[in-house]
């Protein structure tokens, strides 16, 4: 699984975690279709299995009023990020982030078969911003982030754990089931003495 790439989820991920705070898997546009909204994923630092997907939209205007207010409340906003993706307005929505693992990933998010780049300066951004979202989702206030995350990625930890003893389990039993090779009878090689011995 490549990080700072754009993915899809599986519907499977909102049907075990069906936390009512998630993005839902298909979002209503201004034009009244409904799509799927598409995550920019990033790697944790700490449990390598588990991967930050931060969903975007192309809402802007809806956005740029929630970072304004944030901004005149706080005096800055970590909790959202414009920037563009494919040159268009993106919003980067680092308050409705949500982990998974990759069993969880539908397929990547491509422009005429290439994985959608970002520029470096975003990323970084990105990465600088979701840390300290993360890190005061978990020492100082859980309404930065909206989902249950915690929960969430305690559930998918125990998850892997489980995946991980039922792999041992199968692993131990087929090497039970597999016939140990016997060891070839080594002969004793009859000698000219033994001959001359009758033996």
């Amino acid at each position: 699984m490549k990080t700072d790439s754009f993915y899809f989820l599986k519907g499977q991920y909102f049907t075990d975690f069906p936390d009512p705070r998630l993005m839902k898997n298909h979002e209503r546009t201004e034009t009244g279709l409904h799509e799927r909204p598409c995550f920019f994923c990033m790697r944790d630092k700490k449990d390598q299995d588990i991967l930050w997907m931060i969903p975007i939209s192309s809402k802007i205007a809806k956005f740029n009023k929630v970072m304004a207010s944030k901004i005149d409340r706080y005096g800055k906003c970590d909790t959202i990020v414009m920037g563009k993706v494919l040159g268009n307005e993106t919003a980067f929505l680092l308050q409705n982030m949500c982990p998974v693992t990759d069993k969880y990933i539908d397929h990547e998010y491509t422009s005429n078969g290439k994985p959608i780049q970002l520029p470096e300066g975003l990323k970084n951004e990105l990465h600088e911003k979701a840390e300290r979202v993360l890190e005061t989702y978990t020492f100082r206030s859980k309404k930065v982030i909206f989902p249950d995350v915690e929960k969430i990625k305690s559930e998918l930890l125990s998850q892997l754990a489980k995946d991980r003893a039922q792999e041992n389990t199968q692993s131990n039993a087929e090497q039970i089931r597999q016939p140990k090779k016997r060891r070839p009878v080594m002969r004793k090689k009859n000698t000219g003495k033994d001959q001359q011995r009758g033996r």
